[in-house]
Parts: C-alpha cells; structure tokens; sequence
C-alpha cells in the first residue's frame, strides 16, 4: 500500500496551502492556509475602504486572531493516522486506512459548512451589528480540494490494493492444488503411454513369433506327408 502513502503525505503537504480565500466583492480581504486553521493565531487582513464606514469609532479594525478550527486539526491527524496504518499495517487490513480517509473528507467538508460562522464570530473591530456573510464571501482554494482529492485517491488505492492482495490469497491455495493435479495427471499418463506401448509391442513380437512358428510346422508336417506318398508309391 505505499502508493497510499504517497497521496496521505500529499493531504498533509496540502495543509500548507490556502485553504479559503475570504473577499469582499473583488477584493481579496484575507488568505487562509491551512496550517493557519489548525494553529489558529493572527490572520492578516486587508479592509477596502468601503468597509472602513463600518469601522467603529471607538475601536480600529485589526487584524482578527482565530482559534484552531477543531475540523482542521481532525483532517490532518487523520491523515497523519493513514500514513502510518498504510506503511505498518499489511495489506489485508486494507479497510482500516480506507475508513480513516473517508473520516478525512467529512472533517474537511465540516470545515467548510463552518467557516463562514467562525469568520463572522471572529472580533475584527467592524460593528457587531453588521452581518459579514452578506458582505463577505469565501471561496475554496487549491489546498483545500488538493487534501480532499488526495483523501479519495488515497482510500480508492488502498481498497484496490488490499481486494486484489485478497484475491490472489483467495486463489492461490486452489491454483497450487490444480496444478500439482495436472502434473501427476501428467506423470500417470505418460507413465501409462509407455507401459501400453511397451505391452503393444511384447504382445506384436508374441504373435509374430507364434506365426513364424506354426508356418514353420505346417511346412515340415507338409514335407513328412510328401515323403510318405513318395515311399508309398515305390513300394
């Protein structure tokens, strides 16, 4: 199964990769990685200035701190765990890592049904008054669809891999067992090929042999009778 494993290390590699892109119309507000949603901490971003009249008076609009989003961290202990069940586990447990990875997708899927809500929780300085869904949108990135695309390869290969592995272990007892069959079927009949010859050819050389012989003594009984006719007729 290591060629699971290559795609469990693509969906960790992913992690380091935007994940979501939030804008506001066509502005690009903030870039999510992520390894950002699985650390949390400080998120950069840029307010355009239609949005700075919706600034508070008393407070700036900062960059908002997120706390680690608990679906991230889901997915890449997921796929930490699937990297490593398919490298140390045999192939005959294939349906262990199959299951982790569709464990995998669900976590990420979550993750994005939710990040509008965290986005809209997280204390930015704007007027709390202020619906940020309706001005905001986020958009799934590379990241994101590189993790779930390497969750999915990763479960269908490690399903492929342990059904044949199965498979062959299914058929071999019975291929074995087959073909020692045909060998001793093999070895009987040619064993019996060369005693029937052999048996053919004693029994053609009997009977060439006895034929020889009664002609042999059919001549000599035809000669004796010609002898006495001859003495016969002298006396």
């Amino acid at each position: 199964m290591k060629i699971s494993a290559i795609f469990y290390a693509i969906v960790i590699l992913a992690f380091l990769m935007p994940f979501f892109v939030v804008s506001c119309d066509t502005t690009e507000l903030a870039s999510l990685k992520g390894i950002k949603l699985v650390t949390g901490g400080e998120v950069k971003i840029t307010i355009p200035e239609i949005m700075q009249d919706m600034q508070q008076d008393e407070n700036k609009i900062n960059n908002p701190s997120m706390s680690a989003q608990p679906f991230a961290i889901v997915a890449i202990v997921l796929a930490v765990a699937a990297l490593i069940l398919v490298l140390a586990l045999p192939v005959k447990m294939y349906l262990l890592p199959a299951i982790v990875s569709i464990l995998g997708i669900i976590s990420l899927q979550l993750l994005n049904a939710n990040i509008m809500s965290v986005l809209s929780s997280t204390k930015t300085g704007l007027d709390p008054s202020i619906d940020l869904s309706s001005i905001m949108s986020i958009k799934t990135q590379s990241g994101f669809w590189l993790a779930n695309i390497a969750f999915i390869l990763g479960g269908i290969f490690t399903i492929i891999l342990g059904m044949k592995n199965q498979s062959k272990l299914a058929l071999s007892p019975q291929a074995v067992e087959e073909v020692s069959a045909s060998i001793i079927s093999d070895e009987n009949l040619s064993d019996w090929e060369g005693t029937e010859n052999k048996t053919f050819s004693e029994v053609d050389d009997n009977n060439i042999i006895s034929s020889e012989e009664n002609e042999t003594v059919d001549q000599e009984e035809e000669e004796e009778e010609k002898e006495k006719e001859e003495k016969e007729k002298l006396e």
